[in-house]
């Protein structure tokens, strides 16, 4: 597995011709019965001479966007998750609803921004 580079938040690491960034999410982790948040989640930031990028990966609303937005300026497209944000009593900790979106795309301070699922 030569392609495997192993980041924590906030790490760097280059790969096809781009700088990547390990940046936060707000999310819990689980791979089987007995492993509950034993491992990162997290998005990424690409940077390369044409641009930023920012994919936020699976999360909900944190104050980490604040910091990515202070941390990484200038961020051309943000690609920001929406869906799956309800019934907000189960869901609302690990996915950001509409709302929740636009304020995390204000808050990240992307000129453009994407909504995925």
């Amino acid at each position: 597995m030569n392609n495997v580079v192993k980041l924590d938040c906030w790490d760097k690491g280059h790969m096809s011709g781009a700088d990547n960034h390990f940046v936060p999410a707000h999310h819990w982790s689980a791979r089987g019965l007995f492993d509950k948040n034993k491992r990162l989640l997290g998005g990424s930031i690409a940077t390369t001479s044409d641009g930023r990028f920012y994919f936020a990966g699976d999360t909900g609303w944190s104050e980490d966007f604040v910091n990515i937005g202070q941390r990484f300026p200038g961020i051309d497209v943000a690609a920001i998750p929406i869906g799956a944000y309800a019934p907000r009593w189960f869901m609302g900790e690990q996915h950001v609803k509409p709302k929740e979106a636009v304020v995390m795309y204000q808050a990240i301070g992307a000129d453009r921004a994407l909504g995925h699922v």
